[in-house]
Formats: C-alpha cells, sequence, structure tokens
C-alpha cells in the first residue's frame, strides 16, 4: 500500500540500550503488519530526540525542509521503562 522511510534512533547508543537492529526489526514488522513497502532505513545513534529531524546526520538529508510525519515505535529500555 505505502512506502515508508524507516527512522531508527538511540539517544545513547550503549552496550544496555536497546539495539539499533532491534529497532529496524520493529519497523519492517509494523510496516509488514500494514501492508507497506520500507523503502529506506536510517540510523542515528547517539541522537538526542530534541534534535529536529533535519538536523540528524542520517535523517536530515530525506527532510529538505518540508513537513515530517513519524510513526515511532518503542522499544523497552533494560530498565522495563518503555
Amino acid at each position: 500500500m505505502g512506502r515508508v522511510l524507516g527512522v531508527r534512533r538511540l539517544s545513547h547508543d550503549t552496550d544496555a540500550s536497546t539495539s539499533i537492529e532491534r529497532l529496524g526489526e520493529s519497523i519492517y514488522h509494523w510496516a509488514r503488519s500494514h501492508e507497506h513497502t520500507v523503502v529506506a532505513m536510517t540510523q542515528d545513534t547517539d541522537m538526542s530526540g530534541s534534535i529536529a529531524p533535519q538536523d540528524r546526520d542520517d535523517l536530515g538529508p530525506w527532510t529538505p525542509g518540508g513537513p515530517v510525519w513519524c510513526a515511532q515505535a518503542r522499544q523497552p529500555s533494560a530498565t522495563g521503562q518503555g
């Protein structure tokens, strides 16, 4: 049905954090369950959520001044907090 840009971001890339790979798996799972196709996947690690999408290293080139809509898949953290 639709085409999806997968956006993976970790604010702290540590051994205790959710892996970037698991975030990608969640995005692919969501896309398949909604009959969408993931056309590309971005990856920004050690990147605060307060950084605007257009200012992120990997996502920025995909958002040249246009509006961005994101459905955020949350993974439980190592402490059990979402």
